[in-house]
């Protein structure tokens, strides 16, 4: 077996001396940013509901430390963690962008990001979602019950997302 040495696709940019001005700072020495927030459904809510829990800049690298909280919501309501569209751009299709069908009849917790693959680890938040080019907007992030109508009473879903931007 031959020693290597192997760098990361960020790295490696400044190991080639690329001008910083053209290495995206949100993946390389970025500002991080959290957002956390909470919601209580106090009423039962209809299959197809949304909560909107945040704005996030499209160019943002959202991080896999992000967790989404929740009580028993009731059998058989799932969640689904993604994007919803706004007057300027379409996001059809990207409510579970990030996860689909997330088991929420009991008290728990999962990550924010389940669906994106390996590749898409480190870029912005306009290329997870398959977009051509950065929009340059914030964008809202959602959930939206699925399943069976949510159980009556306080159920509390509680995000902690955290992102990199420049």
């Amino acid at each position: 077996m031959a020693l290597q040495s192997l760098y990361g696709d960020k790295i490696l940019a400044l190991v080639n001396n690329i001008p910083q001005k053209d290495v995206v700072s949100s993946n390389y020495r970025g500002r991080a940013r959290i957002i956390s927030d909470r919601v209580s459904m106090a009423t039962a809510a209809n299959v197809a509901s949304t909560i909107a829990f945040a704005k996030i800049p499209s160019s943002a690298n959202l991080l896999r430390l992000s967790k989404l909280f929740f009580g028993a919501a009731g059998a058989g309501v799932t969640l689904d963690i993604g994007f919803k569209d706004d007057a300027s751009i379409s996001l059809s299709g990207k409510t579970a962008a990030l996860a689909s069908a997330v088991d929420v009849s009991s008290a728990g917790n999962t990550d924010l990001i389940v669906a994106p693959t390996i590749d898409k680890i480190g870029s912005a938040l306009w290329e997870v979602l398959g977009l051509t080019e950065d929009p340059r907007k914030d964008l809202t992030l959602i959930l939206t019950t699925g399943g069976a109508a949510t159980a009556g009473g306080a159920t509390i879903f509680a995000l902690e997302a955290f992102f990199v931007v420049d």
